[in-house]
């Protein structure tokens, strides 16, 4: 199934510009850090046209290859990883960027013995700095992604001290036929008693999970599990 939807998407891919040559890749040689909003990877171009991609918050990684030179003598490149998700950066210097699919990630350069290293596991909440009702994810920044065959979910949460949670749910689609994407996003309320979370959004309204956290990076809503990391929004 993957190698036929890399044959749907080759014609696609053609029409974008010429084979990727060593002159497209080498200025984009190097290891980043790539960023857009929560989402943050490290990434690696080697000389060969290999792209590694790692995402510091649940270990997840990828590598996927150069494909072709972008048209109309523009810099950059693009790629395809395994499950066909189309990539590419484009850009020269501080203003080169990385997309994949249909979401556009800044570039700042990453010391190469950092990629790799993941985030931190969350501190523990000091006693007496967040009430016994808000639990252990105050402050924690929930996420998860899945990308298949060219179709891409991303969901996440943000568990303010104060009792706050935001949520966010994306997805997109690239095919031959053409890409697309939409967001969802909520706020409310969350309270954790035990292993047990609820929340009271304004949109989604009432909803409640089993709370478990297997490793300390990752904690598990039901039977899906998420990264957890530092929160930005809620400091």
């Amino acid at each position: 199934m993957k190698h036929a939807l890399r044959l749907l998407l080759l014609p696609f891919v053609v029409l974008l510009g010429a084979c990727a040559t060593p002159a497209a890749i080498s200025p984009y040689v190097g290891t980043y850090r790539a960023v857009s909003g929560g989402t943050t990877l490290h990434v690696r171009v080697m000389p060969d046209g290999r792209v590694d991609f790692f995402s510091p918050a649940d270990g997840a990684h990828a590598t996927g290859h150069a494909a072709i030179g972008n048209a109309g003598g523009r810099s950059g490149f693009t790629g395809l990883l395994p499950d066909g998700m189309v990539f590419g950066f484009r850009g020269e210097g501080p203003s080169s960027s990385l997309w994949i699919g249909t979401q556009t990630l800044a570039l700042t350069a990453l010391p190469p013995q950092q990629f790799g290293v993941g985030a931190p596991a969350p501190a523990a909440a000091r006693v007496g700095e967040a009430s016994a009702s808000v639990g252990d994810l105050a402050g924690v920044r929930l996420s998860t992604a899945k990308f298949n065959n060219g179709y891409g979910t991303e969901r996440s949460y943000d568990f303010c001290r104060d009792g706050q949670v935001f949520t966010r749910w994306a997805e997109s689609q690239l095919s031959q036929f053409g890409s697309g994407a939409s967001e969802r996003t909520d706020h409310g309320t969350w309270r954790q008693q035990g292993s047990t979370l609820r929340l009271n959004l304004a949109r989604a309204g009432s909803a409640s999970f089993s709370v478990q956290r297997p490793e300390p990076n990752v904690v598990r809503l039901d039977d899906t599990s998420y990264a957890a990391a530092p929160s930005v929004r809620c400091r």
